[in-house]
Order: structure tokens, then sequence, then C-alpha cells
């Protein structure tokens, strides 16, 4: 079944914060790790693209891309904190991947009493970039965590309750 981009999108404005589920292909490692449907974040950023940070780095890209992840949740934030969030982030497009980072996110995950946090200069999570984009815009996300440690299984507490995950751990 191919996903409907525009009715996913609904009234999503630029800065709302983009949840991925339905993951494929090694995408579902991290599902597998983290026992959510929800492996991946990035900043809706208007008509159909999205900032976000891939083993590529942090880029923009076409949500209309088949295989490049299509199905999504949007997380509704106050414009006059998505748009600040939003032209920060698209400020590290060309930033590179953080790779350490996501292993310890994994690692941590088994080891549950630990969180391993490695920082990576110039280096992005998915969820490190838009924990630090709001961040920049005056937006605590996660209060207690510092955002290398943000994973997207994370953001399922910030969704509407109904498309939240039963906790399973």
């Amino acid at each position: 079944m191919k996903p409907d981009i525009d009715k996913q999108l609904g009234n999503a404005k630029p800065g709302d914060i983009l949840l991925f589920h339905r993951a494929q292909g090694i995408n579902r490692i991290i599902t597998a790790f983290s026992r959510s449907r929800y492996y991946h974040v990035g900043i809706y950023a208007g008509g159909y693209y999205v900032v976000e940070s891939r083993p590529t780095g942090v880029q923009r890209r076409d949500l209309r891309i088949p295989g490049s992840g299509q199905w999504f949740r949007v997380i509704p934030m106050p414009s006059e904190h998505g748009q600040p969030a939003l032209e920060w982030a698209k400020a590290q497009i060309g930033d590179g991947y953080a790779v350490f980072s996501v292993f310890g996110l994994i690692f941590g995950r088994l080891l549950r009493r630990f969180e391993i946090n490695i920082r990576q200069r110039d280096k992005f999570s998915c969820g490190e970039l838009v924990v630090k984009a709001f961040a920049h815009a005056g937006v605590s996300l996660f209060p207690s965590r510092e955002a290398e440690v943000v994973a997207p299984w994370d953001f399922v507490k910030l969704l509407p309750k109904k498309h939240r995950d039963k906790p399973r751990f």
C-alpha cells in the first residue's frame, strides 16, 4: 500500500515534527531494539520536504521519493518555536551523521540502566538534530535528557495519545 503523503501531512506547518514508522530494510534493526514502531524523526520544512539527519548526513529530503521513509505522524509545534527550529536545522544541512551516537543509543537500550552519551562535533543523530533545533528556538523538548541520548522512540510521548505505542518494556 502506498502512503498518502497529503493525508498524513494534514494541517502540518513548517516546523512541526515528523515521527516516522513502518521501518523498512536496515531501519528494522532500530525498531527491534527499541520495541517501538517509530524509528526516525525530522522537522517538516513545508511542501513535501523534511529536514533530517540520516546516514548520509543532515539533508532536506523529498517525502515523495519511494523507499526513503514515507510513513509518519505529525507532532504539531507552536509556530513561534517551530519556524526558528526549522531555520536552525536548515543551517546544519551538510553536517555529518553521528554514527557513534546511534550505536550508543542502541547499546544503552540493550543495557537498559545506562545512557551512553557520545558527542560528535558537527554530527547529529536524527533525534539529536530535532532536540538541538528546538533548544535553539527556546524549547526544551526533553528537559531531563541530553540531546545526544534522545532517540526517535522518545518522541512518542509528544504524539497525540491515539498514536502512541503501548509500552512493551
